[in-house]
């Protein structure tokens, strides 16, 4: 029945995927049984449910990708390497973030009023004398 149900579609929508037509060729072919109600199903299919259909293998391939790279990126950085570097990699990033978050800015910048108003406190009591 799905080959029957993706020569219809290929015939309504000349110049479209086949992957793109296989998908909902699948779809319908799930409900289909006979050939009269392959006709119907076929007359059913809009332009717009075949734009979805690209779009959402698009989408798919996309996160399937994303997937393989994530994975990809784990081994390659954290398989191989013996635990102990493991946490001297987490240490390292872990001090980097906090640098790039501004806390050291601001202990900094305490430190720098800390000064600041003690030194204008000693100040204002040596002309107060």
């Amino acid at each position: 029945m799905k080959k029957e149900i993706l020569e219809a579609l290929k015939a309504k929508f000349p110049g479209v995927s086949d992957n793109v037509l296989d998908r909902i060729a699948n779809k319908l072919a799930k409900t289909v049984t006979t050939a009269e109600q392959v006709k119907t199903a076929v007359e059913g299919v809009t332009i717009q449910q075949v734009i979805e259909s690209y779009g959402d293998s698009r989408a798919t391939e996309a996160s399937n990708t994303a997937r393989e790279n994530a994975v990809l990126d784990y081994e390659s950085r954290y398989a191989a390497t013996p635990r102990r570097d493991r946490q001297a990699a987490r240490t390292s990033s872990s001090s980097t973030r906090v640098i790039a978050t501004g806390r050291v800015t601001t202990i900094q910048y305490t430190e720098v009023r800390t000064r600041a108003s003690t030194t204008l406190s000693s100040r204002r009591s040596s002309s107060k004398r």
